[in-house]
């Protein structure tokens, strides 16, 4: 079974995984740290968008739709529709369902909102091992509910489709990620294995948020990483026909157009290269179906694009299609987007890096945190301000010249160039709640997730004015994960800040314990739920004996009531002390 499945892997990285063409369209919907991601999965058929060309890049993605993509992944053919599936392939299919047709009828039948349509491609993937029979819990809840797909569940199914779930499970399971005791045990492995290879990262706080439903952009950033894991794992073989070339495609940005003429296509590729090739003489070059030269290529075109080796020791391109053109009725100079010249723009939020002049033209550098192939990281882009660009302040028009170094700007940008954007004040106001707190190098700061759930980092300063609910006089020490809070920030510096907790006894069995210098528990409560709490170095710890105890006396299987301010334990008072183990072996 592991020979054929490697089998399949190398054929479709080798051939293609399906028969869409290969040139996708852009969406404009993407974030601008997913947008290579998608085009590489759009460009494989593997995820596609609607009819309106959008992507829906925040829409949470079920266990039945990934299903699609791993079959196909894995080689799947459907019979009605694919009429190159070869006899052994639909013999092999038949064989999969038959053997776990009584399974999957029996779900069809429990659950109303069961996808049938499905059953025969999880037949395929429980066949191929890529798909366990537990697995099936996954895809709907206790109330019959369709689930959403879960980041560690997408981590074991991708590391049994790359068939390393040997190597994954033969490995101790330590991920190093701050929240590893709320990745379930069967699932540490393989985000375990995932990790090592470089396939998953953490985010700003090293969290890897095992629990989190996995929406369609990083899905297809998780497709994408797996795609490039597999290209350059699969050895290629050199042809033995000296007229018989390796074709590769990707998509890229052109740059430096003045070479062209010299019969050269420079392209910045999605991990910020800049790539050099011959251009073929017999080049094909389209856009919106239409034949054009070279010379129609401009700089910052979004371009697909197909190479293969040359006579000289350059690659030589041979096939362009002109994805997305920055100015596509611009024979003058760029100008702001307006009606007549609709230009595709996104907003990107960021800090101002520098500004500084080419000949007559300005330029604005902007750092962002962004998620690049599963990373997050700090990116640095520039972008030519357009003529009649517009920078505001306060609701007013500002002059270039009043744009400093570390303004916190709203920019309204394509690919290369910024239309216009808004300096925000660094005075400013955000609301959300407390997700996490560290003292660093005699640093205190807490991490806030705001209302639209992006996650920043705030310092308490000495000057910090800390009000809190029930607190005469708050400190740092007071605050607690969880809380609501009101701050008012200069840039990252926290200037007041109001906060309310709450307090509450849960109860539950203990499911995971971490020992750490912020320890946390979490607990399975009555309705099936796991919930991590961290534990205050103050917490008081008692048994129903009366005995005071410490972290070190719990176990696995304790049943316990735990008194909580916020989403902090300051109390903990073991009910039952049965023992479950849990043995991995």
């Amino acid at each position: 079974m592991r020979g054929i499945r490697k089998w399949a892997l190398a054929l479709a990285v080798t051939v293609g995984i399906s028969s869409v063409a290969w040139a996708a369209p852009v969406y404009n919907d993407v974030p601008t740290w997913g947008q290579a991601a998608v085009q590489k999965v759009a460009s494989q058929g593997l995820m596609v968008g609607d009819s309106t060309g959008k992507f829906s890049p925040d829409k949470v993605v079920t266990n039945f739709e990934v299903v699609d993509i791993l079959a196909k992944l894995s080689g799947y053919k459907d019979p009605l529709i694919d009429s190159s599936i070869s006899a052994q392939d639909k013999q092999f299919n038949e064989n999969a369902y038959n053997q776990y047709k009584a399974t999957l009828e029996s779900a069809s039948q429990r659950f109303k909102k069961w996808d049938s349509s499905k059953n025969q491609r999880i037949a395929y993937l429980l066949l191929k091992g890529i798909l366990k029979e537990s697995d099936l819990n996954n895809f709907v809840d206790t109330q019959g509910n369709v689930s959403p797909l879960k980041r560690e569940e997408i981590t074991t199914y991708l590391v049994r489709l790359l068939d390393k779930d040997q190597e994954a499970l033969a490995q101790t399971p330590v991920t190093g990620f701050a929240d590893d005791a709320s990745i379930s045990i069967k699932a540490k492995p393989y985000v375990t294995y995932l990790k090592k290879i470089g396939l998953v990262q953490g985010d700003t706080r090293n969290y890897f948020n095992p629990k989190t439903a996995v929406n369609r952009v990083t899905l297809a950033v998780f497709i994408a990483n797996t795609l490039d894991y597999m290209e350059k794992s699969t050895s290629v073989v050199t042809p033995t026909n000296p007229t018989q070339t390796t074709e590769q495609s990707f998509i890229g940005t052109i740059k430096n157009i003045q070479h062209i003429t010299r019969g050269f296509l420079v392209v910045t590729n999605a991990l910020g290269q800049d790539l050099m090739y011959t251009i073929s003489t017999d080049i094909q070059i389209l856009q919106d179906g239409y034949r054009v030269t070279a010379e129609y290529l401009k700089e910052g075109m979004q371009v697909s694009m197909k190479v293969r080796q040359g006579n000289q020791s350059m690659q030589e391109v041979f096939s362009v299609q002109v994805l997305y053109d920055p100015t596509p009725t611009a024979p003058t100079a760029p100008t702001t987007p307006t009606t007549q010249n609709p230009v595709n723009t996104q907003k990107i939020q960021g800090t101002v890096d520098k500004v500084e002049q080419k000949g007559t033209d300005y330029y604005i550098t902007i750092k962002q945190q962004v998620l690049l192939w599963g990373k997050v990281q700090e990116q640095s882009q520039t972008f030519k301000i357009v003529a009649n660009a517009e920078l505001k302040k306060d609701g007013k028009v500002i002059p270039l010249r009043t744009v400093n170094k570390g303004d916190i700007i709203e920019a309204n940008v394509d690919m290369t160039q910024l239309y216009g954007g808004t300096i925000l004040s660094r005075e400013r106001e955000i609301v959300g709640k407390i997700v996490d707190r560290q003292y660093v190098n005699g640093q205190q700061t807490i991490s806030v997730e705001a209302e639209d759930k992006t996650v920043d980092e705030y310092n308490i300063t000495k000057a910090t004015q800390i009000y809190k609910k029930r607190y005469s006089k708050a400190t740092w020490a007071d605050l607690r994960i969880g809380d609501e809070v009101i701050l008012t920030v200069d840039y990252k510096d926290i200037i007041e800040l109001e906060a309310e907790g709450w307090r509450e006894r849960v109860r539950g069995t203990v499911e995971s314990i971490l020992i750490a210098p912020m320890s946390k528990i979490s607990l399975l409560d009555r309705d099936g739920r796991q919930t991590e709490y961290a534990l205050l170095p103050t917490a008081d710890i008692s048994s129903y004996s009366g005995n005071t105890a410490s972290i070190y006396d719990l176990r696995l299987g304790y049943e316990v009531e735990l008194t909580l301010e916020s989403e902090e334990i300051d109390s903990i008072y073991i009910r039952d002390e049965n023992i479950e183990y849990q043995i991995q072996g």
